[in-house]
């Protein structure tokens, strides 16, 4: 995949979390993304989350979409340098809405776990066998609230562990209050899209998520004709868990848009 002018290993790819998450939370894998691409590789925070925790969540995906863009300028991207999105979960939603407000900016996109109102129905957006502890984690203390999260999202207990004395270290230090959580799930809840993305996007999810089912996704790339691949055993939080498949994947991706 290039760019006119310019060489396809300068076009930033631009990270974004998801709910209650912020850029802390990708752990080493920017680093090796960057590393492995030989590309800049950013992350910004959703509006509420991380660097950005004392901000009033948007309750509409524009809002978040403004936030972001004025971080990505502070960071040091001009304004009109298109970049590549990737965006995990309630990150995908607003990569999508970023790419529809702004298509000259989005070269790419790369969506994981996420779903969308309006093609994908609310009980399996939220599964309902998590409602219960997503419900507990409303009245939990920050730092308690960690490995409930990490048991929705991950699945496999040793990375499980190895995350959760950074994950409660951080909640110690900057995390999400509960009004904010429940603007960004209406915000979440809210979001709908008819069309589809005019940038090539890539679709990946994992079929043991526990948290969203992976049947959004698969919704998605039937009304939109996107490609999906699918993890077998993996949680929530494919990067998190299995990070080399995403690599693996990625790169499969852009070498075959490159190839168009």
């Amino acid at each position: 995949m290039q760019v006119a002018g310019e060489a396809a290993d300068t076009v930033p790819l631009v990270l974004l979390r998801g709910l209650l998450r912020d850029s802390r939370h990708w752990g080493d894998w920017p680093g090796r993304l960057a590393q492995l691409t030989g590309r800049p590789v950013v992350c910004l925070d959703l509006p509420g989350n991380g660097a950005l925790v004392a901000q009033t969540s948007p309750l509409a995906m524009p809002g978040v979409v403004a936030v972001l863009r004025r971080q990505l300028r502070a960071l040091g991207v001009p304004a009109g340098r298109a970049v590549d999105l990737l965006g995990l979960s309630l990150g995908g939603m607003a990569a999508l809405a970023w790419a529809d407000c702004h298509p000259a900016e989005v070269r790419s996109l790369v969506l994981i776990n996420s779903s969308l109102a309006g093609v994908c129905p609310w009980y399996r957006r939220l599964r309902l066998a998590s409602l219960p502890l997503w419900l507990s984690l409303l009245w939990r203390g920050l730092v308690a609230r960690e490995a409930g999260i990490l048991v929705l999202t991950v699945n496999r207990p040793q990375v499980r562990e190895r995350y959760l004395p950074d994950w409660r270290h951080w909640a110690a230090t900057a995390a999400t209050g509960r009004r904010n959580l429940l603007r960004q799930l209406l915000c979440a809840a809210r979001y709908h899209q008819r069309r589809a993305p005019a940038c090539p996007t890539l679709l990946l999810a994992a079929r043991a998520d526990r948290l969203v089912d992976w049947r959004c996704s698969a919704a998605l790339a039937r009304a939109w004709q996107l490609p999906l691949r699918l993890h077998e055993s993996a949680g929530h939080d494919l990067p998190l868990e299995e990070p080399g498949w995403v690599e693996a994947q990625l790169l499969d991706w852009w070498q075959s848009l490159a190839g168009e």
